[in-house]
């Protein structure tokens, strides 16, 4: 009798945990001769009996186990169990999903689009691709790779400039070495539903459609305004507004206009000295004439209205030196024999200020423009329109470049703006800037000598000199701070008068006194001589003071792209030919002329061209001598001043006189 059970069958032809996407043939071995073997799909649950190898087609999980009766009826253990899946199919497409919320969305957004498959899937490689839109416009969203397998795949696109999808739809989609965990290949692909209306992808940035002022056009507002094809908002940046190319650099600065300049932290110990020559900080004086040396020279300019008339205006300002052009295009060369040892090659004493230089100097400072900050109260944005309140009104007749930077503005995607740039003038031409080139008979001086109403050359004067001639002029010159300006200018002989000594007696004195402007002979000036470069005013006299005013007036025609400007406003200023005259002073030795504006104390006014009991000879003048007269010229007084003369000691009392009139003196006494 046979009682001893077979051993359990083998399961070839699968293998535990395999996934087959073709039908499988299970083949059992080991059994008896004549032994009768079952086997089960499910784990056990139900059997079959086994005649041949078993071909598994149908998708589904499977586990294999078997065993066999032998003939004598003893049945072995069950096998081990194999567990494997069989997927012919791959799954479908369930769902299909952005991920982004309802909204727009602008460059540089990503776009996160999920597939939800019926089963899980991976990725071989790159491909597959969701298609954004249709057309030519359309946009491929490109998987994430996954490698290991899930139910749901992922694509993303990156929203790029000039994007637009309104609202956002799917086309197409292409799953390109996307396989299931079985192997299997999708088919043709249906696009599920997807309808998100209110999905956009708006990747065209907010574009200018007007601008206030327009491009090169004339403005005399102090509000600049642009408007966008779209509502924006605030974002963050700095807005210049500044004047453009070579502009043309300030004639005449106030002292607080020069000190903000001048003491900002921008700018280096050479920088200061482009703007003025300075010595142990003060500013550096002519070693000769003891006046200020340029370029910006404290000195005063101008004129103002006291009462009725008009007279020099005595604030302190800073004053371009006479050889620059407000253009600041050309270089300027000082020669300055610093120790008076007769030349100038000593360090230091040959200084020259480059064309351009002191342009870029006050660029360095910002004076040039004025930057508002986009988050700032002076910037309003209402809908589509920015509106910028300039800090300070434009000055006029400039051309001026608004610069608003990229990403100052955005709009309800998220798309922020280029940079945007244009030009514009500011309306009405610059008033012209007169400058007189104020100086005094004395040691230094270079005084115009004119021929037919011409400068033909300069007389210059040395130290001590009592035999140079004055010539009796001076020179003007009329810059406007408007490129391209044309200048016409008039003169007026206000008043003068020549020195007449009858009736003076001995130690007696006679002072003239010519009338000031008023605001109608001013008006009155004809400006109808066109401005080709410096001119003389003056009469050649010795003894004749003069009051001149000239007056000016600038204008711009169109130009190409530029805009015509309104006239400019009249520029005004005045030059005074200031008279002493002494016959047979008392004492002997070389006439000088001390002086101030003041009694007995150092001058208030900046420029002035004495000082009172000095030592320093620069600030005493030498007088010119003929016969038993002396005579003394000055174009640099500019109020009413009281003069002390020095022979071999100083006259008895002080004489008051005022600027353009004459001061006669008759066998003055001198202690």
């Amino acid at each position: 009798m046979d009682t001893t059970a077979p051993v359990a069958p083998g399961v070839s032809g699968v293998t535990g945990g395999a996934k087959y996407n073709t039908p499988v043939t299970i083949t059992l071995t080991g059994l008896e001769s004549g032994a009768e073997g079952s086997y089960s799909l499910n784990g056990g649950v139900s059997w079959q009996p086994y005649t041949a190898p078993v071909v598994v087609g149908a998708s589904g999980a499977y586990t294999v186990v078997a065993t066999q009766r032998d003939q004598a009826g003893n049945i072995s253990p069950i096998s081990d169990p194999v567990s494997f899946e069989v997927n012919t199919a791959f799954p479908a497409i369930e769902e299909l999903s952005c991920e982004n919320p309802d909204g727009t969305y602008g460059i540089g957004s990503v776009m996160r689009f999920k597939l939800v498959f019926a089963n899980k899937v991976r990725t071989i490689g790159s491909g597959a691709t969701v298609t954004i839109g249709s057309g030519g416009s359309a946009k491929t969203a490109a998987v994430v790779q996954n490698p290991t397998g899930a139910s749901v795949l992922y694509f993303e696109y990156t929203v790029s400039a000039g994007d637009t999808f309104n609202p956002v739809t799917v086309s197409a989609i292409d799953l390109t070495n996307v396989r299931d965990l079985y192997g299997n290949s999708p088919g043709t692909v249906t696009v599920p539903t997807f309808n998100r209306p209110s999905l956009k992808i708006d990747g065209v940035p907010p574009a200018v459609s007007n601008r206030s002022p327009e491009p090169n056009t004339a403005s005399s507002s102090s509000q600049i305004s642009v408007t966008f094809n779209e509502p924006i908002f605030v974002e963050s940046g700095l807005i210049e507004v500044s004047r453009t190319g070579n502009w043309y650099i300030p004639v005449v600065l106030t002292e607080a206009e020069f000190a903000a300049i001048y003491y900002s932290s921008a700018l280096t110990a050479a920088d200061r000295q482009t703007l003025m020559f300075t010595e142990n900080g003060s500013p550096l004086l002519h070693p000769q004439t003891g006046q200020p040396v340029g370029p910006y020279r404290k000195i005063t300019h101008g004129l103002k209205l006291s009462g009725s008339t008009y007279v020099p205006d005595t604030a302190t300002k800073y004053v371009l030196d006479f050889p620059f052009s407000a253009a600041d295009n050309e270089d300027v060369t000082y020669t300055l024999d610093l120790n008076n040892d007769g030349d100038t090659l000593d360090p230091g004493e040959t200084r020259t200020i480059a064309a351009g230089a002191i342009r870029t100097v006050l660029e360095k400072t910002g004076y040039h423009k004025q930057t508002i900050d986009v988050a700032s109260s002076a910037v309003s944005v209402s809908n589509d329109t920015v509106t910028i309140t300039l800090p300070k009104p434009l000055v006029r007749g400039r051309q001026w470049t608004v610069t608003i930077p990229a990403g100052a503005f955005r709009d309800g995607a998220g798309n922020t703006n280029g940079e945007i740039s244009w030009s514009f003038w500011s309306a009405q031409v610059a008033t012209p800037v007169i400058r007189v080139d104020r100086y005094s008979h004395g040691w230094g001086a270079q005084e115009p000598i004119v021929s037919g109403g011409s400068i033909t050359g300069y007389r210059p004067v040395g130290n001590a000199d009592i035999t140079t001639v004055p010539t009796g002029y001076v020179r003007v010159r009329i810059d406007c701070e408007t490129p391209g300006a044309t200048i016409q200018y008039g003169t007026l002989t206000m008043s003068s008068a020549t020195v007449d000594p009858t009736g003076v007696g001995s130690n007696g004195y006679r002072v003239s006194t010519n009338a000031d402007a008023t605001a109608t002979d001013l008006s009155g000036i004809d400006s109808a001589t066109t401005y080709a470069g410096f001119f003389p005013l003056g009469d050649g006299a010795l003894d004749t003071a003069i009051k001149y005013y000239i007056a000016a007036v600038a204008t711009k025609e169109a130009n190409g792209s530029d805009p015509a400007l309104t006239v400019s406003d009249r520029g005004y200023e005045g030059a005074f030919k200031s008279i002493i005259m002494y016959r047979q002073p008392g004492s002997t030795g070389p006439l000088r002329f001390q002086g101030s504006n003041i009694q007995g104390g150092m001058p208030t006014i900046s420029g002035f061209p004495l000082r009172d009991a000095d030592p320093d000879i620069r600030f005493s003048k030498y007088a010119y001598k003929t016969g038993t007269d002396w005579y003394w010229i000055s174009w640099e007084i500019v109020s009413t001043w009281y003069n002390q003369s020095v022979r071999s000691n100083w006259q008895q009392g002080y004489y008051e006189n005022s600027y353009g009139n004459y001061l006669y003196s008759y066998q003055k006494t001198y202690w």
